[in-house]
């Protein structure tokens, strides 16, 4: 693995008003940076910086990791919030495991879906930049995830998710569930966005790599607030995904509901977009709600799609704006931070701050 060459950039000069500036020195004092490089860092490997943050901790702790491959099973528990994941290149720093739901556990049983995941985010206000979260178990493994998302308040920038089926498990558990994504990239090839979550993706590459649905969202019940939207996204193949090979979703549960706005989508969905499953439906209408708004592209086909999803008009896509979307109760506004790429040490230095700590 490559050793960490870490320099802080210096932070821009901004001219603020007193009170503000005094509040965001207090923030930037409050920040807690690990580093994590397993030639000469405090933490080898990334679940060790997790452990040692403190339950209940009120500071943002910034986990800076070093390039490369860390194949290690990672939870942030709902126990610790705050916590940041900050890599120099998400090409260069993978998370990553290959468990399957049909592995066996410890007791002897298949460890099933949830028990395949490679990353586990429990913990609120969540950030990663620049990192990749992976399943490595391949293609043909099944159902295979490489991250569950059970959180509120989540941040993801210019991450990588890469798996097959299951890719990207974007849930809620007990939470709200909100979930933001921007500049990312996801691929797979069955149900490979799939979960309860609230999720808003913007600027990204959705790929399939072979024929099946993007989506399978879950909303189980119509009044609770959950939902997949998609905003400016590229939707892709590569060669295993054929013309006219994807849906674009199919409800997992009976209320599914997923929304693209703005999106460019390849010729590999399908002219019908979506497809049933566990919605309650007759020829004519769903459970679920599957909409579109502007979509481009050889795959944009609106008056071939399912007759019971939806083509929404200026008027009725702005409850889907990513302001409307994920405020809240809280008026939460996810903010990418700045620097966006990792801070870096010299392995000298960072072992001199492992002494200090």
């Amino acid at each position: 693995m490559a050793k960490a060459s870490l320099t802080m950039a210096k932070p821009a000069v901004l001219l603020l008003p007193a009170a503000l500036l005094l509040a965001s020195s207090v923030a930037a004092l409050a920040e807690i940076n690990l580093y994590v490089d397993p030639n000469g860092g405090q933490y080898a490997a990334v679940q060790a910086a997790i452990d040692s943050i403190p339950d209940n901790n009120t500071q943002r702790h910034i986990i800076n990791i070093a390039p490369g491959t860390y194949y290690e099973r990672i939870t942030v528990p709902s126990s610790k919030p705050y916590i940041t994941f900050r890599g120099q290149d998400p090409n260069t720093t993978i998370l990553t495991y290959d468990l399957r739901a049909s592995s066996i556990g410890p007791d002897g049983k298949p460890v099933g879906t949830t028990g395949s995941t490679s990353t586990l985010i429990k913990g609120s206000d969540f950030i990663a930049l620049n990192v990749t979260f992976e399943n490595s178990s391949g293609n043909g493994a099944g159902q295979a995830v490489a991250i569950k998302t059970q959180a509120d308040r989540l941040i993801f920038y210019n991450c990588r998710f890469i798996g097959w089926q299951d890719t990207l498990y974007a849930n809620r558990g007990n939470t709200p569930g909100r979930q933001y994504y921007e500049n990312c990239y996801i691929d797979g090839d069955v149900d490979f966005i799939f979960g309860n979550g609230k999720a808003y993706f913007e600027n990204c590459q959705i790929k399939s790599k072979e024929g099946g649905y993007v989506t399978a969202q879950s909303k189980d019940d119509p009044n609770l607030d959950s939902g997949y939207v998609f905003h400016n996204c590229t939707l892709t193949r590569d060669g295993g995904a054929g013309s006219s090979s994807v849906y674009l979703g199919r409800p997992w549960r009976a209320y599914s509901t997923v929304i693209f706005d703005s999106c460019r989508i390849d010729s590999h969905i399908r002219p019908a977009g979506w497809t049933h499953w566990n919605d309650v439906y007759d020829p004519s209408t769903s459970t679920a709600f599957y909409a579109e708004y502007n979509s481009t592209g050889p795959g944009a086909d609106p008056n071939a799609r399912a007759s019971w999803s939806h083509q929404l008009t200026s008027q009725e896509v702005r409850p889907y704006s990513k302001e409307n979307w994920l405020r809240g109760s809280d008026n939460w506004n996810p903010v990418i931070p700045k620097p966006a790429t990792a801070a870096s040490l010299s392995v000298g230095d960072a072992a001199l701050v492992a002494r200090k700590r």
